[in-house]
């Protein structure tokens, strides 16, 4: 029309500066596709929030504290079989509870104050909690009481009888019992999942020499409809590189049959593809991956029908336990 300036005249185009979370959720929207957390991101997530965020997640789960985390699974049948130098009490199976000197021995690179300094920001999230380990008089449970429920009288989590604080509710030393130090059950759940092989795969990718901007989202899965498609451990994004990250405890793609196998690799690819993804990782904790593992990521890889962008970078790393191992990455 007559009498519009000429810049109005011209199309301006709206622009958003997503984070990678909206990003994602957007790129998978042009495929039908929407996100969800599975039930591991769910757990990892209400950790997060309770740590403070993401970076404080990955410090406690992928980082010097891990190997007394561990140490809190008794996988033995009585304490001293659990915790032989005395690290800790076993409550029950699969469950113990360690000592300030259990941290001592299963972190040894830290002084006792570094490692405080590591615990008293946890312990206020509620992640960790102090207390002690105690037998009701009546129903003999072994159990952790946290501080917070400890009086000169306590109450059995079981048969809620009235205990006193004395020296019948402790095993050992006779003289006084011990403050103990007890993971969230949310803690322990991830740790039973194996969470900590994400964690150490974001740290990794996070603590890359150079790195100066990085973000990730982590247990999510892409589904159409109902229907899940492709569950995703990591989804990261470094310095203008998208990556997708896939982490196993095993040396292997863990499918029960080659085909499975193959299958999982490819849902990989896929995501690959909706995201636009730079590179796909497989990481794992153990030493090195196995070679038949290897051949199966290859022949998944070679035998996709990539876009007309080409394939991403496809990397392999390996010794994401931490224990001091050291990380090996390659281009596969």
């Amino acid at each position: 029309m007559s009498g519009i300036p000429e810049l109005n005249r011209l199309p301006r185009p709206k622009l958003r500066d997503l984070s990678l979370p909206d990003w994602v959720r957007g790129k998978v929207a042009q495929h039908g596709l929407t996100t969800h957390l599975s039930g591991a991101g769910h757990k990892t997530a209400q950790l997060e929030r309770m740590l403070g965020g993401r970076k404080e997640f990955l410090a406690l789960f992928a980082g010097p504290l891990l190997p007394a985390l561990r140490k809190m699974k008794a996988t033995g049948k009585r304490t001293k079989d659990c915790y032989p130098n005395g690290e800790g009490a076993r409550i029950r199976a699969n469950y113990g509870v360690l000592y300030f000197g259990g941290f001592r021995q299963l972190v040894p690179g830290l002084s006792p104050v570094e490692i405080r300094q590591l615990l008293d920001p946890v312990l206020e999230a509620g992640v960790i909690r102090t207390g002690l380990a105690l037998i009701c008089r009546v129903c003999t449970e072994e159990q952790f009481q946290a501080i917070d429920r400890l009086g000169q009288r306590w109450t059995c989590e079981r048969c809620d009888s009235i205990n006193n604080l004395n020296m019948a509710a402790w095993n050992k030393p006779e003289h006084e019992s011990i403050w103990s130090y007890d993971l969230h059950p949310v803690g322990r759940q991830v740790l039973d999942e194996h969470g900590e092989v994400p964690a150490a795969l974001a740290s990794y990718l996070s603590l890359i020499e150079g790195c100066k901007n990085y973000q990730d989202i982590s247990e999510i899965y892409l589904a159409k409809g109902t229907k899940a498609q492709a569950e995703l451990d990591v989804v990261a994004y470094r310095d203008d590189t998208l990556i997708i990250g896939e982490a196993k405890s095993a040396a292997e793609i863990a499918s029960t049959t080659k085909e499975k196998r193959v299958a999982d690799v490819r849902k990989k690819c896929l995501a690959a593809v909706w995201l636009q993804a730079d590179e796909l990782v497989f990481g794992t904790s153990e030493p090195v991956w196995k070679p038949n593992a290897e051949t199966d990521i290859r022949q998944a890889i070679e035998n996709f029908n990539w876009s007309d962008i080409g394939r991403p970078t496809v990397r392999l790393i390996s010794g994401l336990g931490g224990s001091g191992q050291e990380v090996s990455s390659r281009i596969l």
